[in-house]
């Protein structure tokens, strides 16, 4: 069988206890609260996280399952990771783009092409496995 690895996305999740109002959550028939997914209603218990999934999408998960998928992120992680989300410091990915330079330099690697621009500078780097 094949095997494969999640890919380093950044989600948002929120942990639900009682009297905290999340968005697409509501009550069964029987008084229990459920989140609408796409697969259908899902039963919450408290402690469990509420995912918001890359499309928009909303799906429960069980804290010990979350504990061991996920880790919190930084505003920097966030930046690093996804240019689409936030403001880009420019003159740090210029920085981290020398450091790598001269780190990936003496193993015989080159950076790809001339252009200094945030929006490639993971493309980059992917190759080399040094970013996500």
């Amino acid at each position: 069988m094949a095997k494969f690895r999640k890919r380093p996305i950044i989600i948002e999740a929120e942990q639900w206890r009682p009297g905290v109002r999340i968005e697409g959550m509501v009550l069964d028939d029987d008084g229990n609260p459920v989140i609408e997914t796409l697969e259908g209603d899902m039963r919450v218990s408290p402690g469990d996280w509420i995912i918001t999934g890359v499309k928009g999408e909303k799906y429960p998960c069980k804290p010990d399952i979350f504990d061991k998928t996920y880790e919190p992120v930084t505003e920097l992680d966030v930046n690093f990771v996804d240019f689409d989300i936030g403001p880009v410091d420019i003159d740090f990915v210029h920085q981290i783009e020398e450091a790598l330079d001269k780190t990936l330099a003496p193993l015989g690697f080159s950076r790809v092409g001339t252009d200094k621009s945030a929006n490639n500078f993971v493309a980059k780097y992917r190759q080399f496995g040094v970013c996500v």
